[in-house]
């Protein structure tokens, strides 16, 4: 009896520990908040961490996703600190995020009924489709981030690489494996 006893701390930890690392997303979670169509796309190895909507007050112009590679679930805890002040600065207001302690993620995907005011140079024709995109740095990594428009919603798609360079067939084969996983979910 004494064992049972010793072990149920135990478990509590694990079941805990275990429901951290999945989110429980509610694909109509911003029904109330944004009033265009928006999509809550499921990525292989992703996790959302997060979920904005910008303007802060007033009516949603933009839906921006935040994605954690699961390999950097356990390495990339960080203090909530690193984030205080977002929401004020970028004008956003936070809608969903059991992981806000996240200071850094590998994926965000913006979402906005209306056109990007800066539209990236390069472009690239992936699958029947036109991309703009770009190639920066972005701290000690680099980061592909491109553009397109997918049944009259605008998306921004930046992705963490190891690299701040990479070669044009490099970009349409890594815009062709994201877009294509998540570009079904929209409809």
């Amino acid at each position: 009896m004494r064992m049972i006893w010793l072990l149920v701390p135990f478990l509590l930890v694990i079941i805990a520990c275990s429901s951290e690392v999945g989110s429980e997303m509610n694909p109509d979670m911003l029904d109330e908040e944004v009033d265009f169509p928006y999509a809550i796309p499921e990525l292989d190895d992703y996790l959302i961490t997060a979920v904005d909507v910008a303007p802060r007050h007033g009516t949603a112009e933009r839906v921006d996703l935040y994605y954690v590679h699961e390999e950097e679930v356990g390495r990339n805890r960080q203090l909530m600190e690193m984030e205080e002040g977002f929401e004020a600065e970028f004008d956003i207001r936070r809608v969903y995020g059991p992981y806000d302690d996240f200071s850094e993620f590998s994926l965000v995907m913006i979402q906005s009924p209306e056109p990007f005011h800066e539209p990236y140079k390069n472009e690239v024709e992936v699958d029947g489709q036109m991309f703009q995109y770009t190639i920066s740095a972005s701290g000690e990594k680099g980061m592909l981030t491109f553009q397109t428009a997918k049944d009259g919603i605008y998306l921004d798609v930046s992705i963490k690489q190891e690299e701040d360079h990479m070669p044009e067939s490099e970009v349409i084969e890594k815009i062709s494996r994201f877009y294509s996983e998540f570009a079904d979910q929209f409809e």
